[in-house]
């Protein structure tokens, strides 16, 4: 939705999905396939569930990309398993990144909810994307209870967890 939303903005969407009219359109989940159907654009791979790289990787012919250009939309960390399978295949990879995932400014409420989880308060932790495991950790750590907190997290507190790669994090 950015792309076509920057391209519109640019007064280019005619021509951006024109373009994309003549590529391989690859929607890695249903998501950014629903995206793609709402804009008219054709979808030629999608992987299956539960939609993770490797099974993208799996979903994609393996004929030679020697030559062939491809763009890469992040989707807010860098993919350098996906980056590196098509390069090795030949393809000149180009990574494009609309945004990016980062620790907030204001770390006191990410805290004070660590603090919740150590006391008890908390009996539910849900997580909906993979990078807010790290960056939690990365907050304890710097507060000095990242060890603590794994042992809560192992404990009474129901952790709940959206997608397989969230999931094994």
């Amino acid at each position: 939705a950015a792309l076509i939303e920057t391209s519109n903005s640019m007064g280019l969407e005619n021509e951006f999905l024109t373009a994309l009219d003549k590529t391989t359109i690859i929607a890695r989940s249903p998501k950014p396939a629903s995206v793609l159907r709402k804009n008219k654009i054709h979808i030629d791979i999608m992987p299956p569930e539960p939609y993770t790289t490797k099974d993208l990787i799996a979903a994609l012919p393996d004929t030679p990309l020697t030559g062939k250009r491809i763009a890469i939309q992040q989707y807010g960390a860098a993919n350098s398993i996906l980056s590196q399978e098509l390069s090795n295949r030949g393809a000149s990879v180009q990574e494009v990144s609309l945004y990016s995932w980062g620790l907030p400014e204001d770390q006191t409420p990410v805290v004070n909810m660590i603090n919740d989880i150590a006391n008890g308060q908390i009996d539910v932790l849900a997580f909906t994307s993979q990078p807010q495991v790290p960056n939690l950790l990365n907050i304890a750590e710097k507060h000095q209870s990242k060890d603590s907190l794994i042992s809560d997290l192992s404990g009474q507190i129901v952790v709940a967890s959206v997608g397989p790669v969230c999931t094994r994090d």
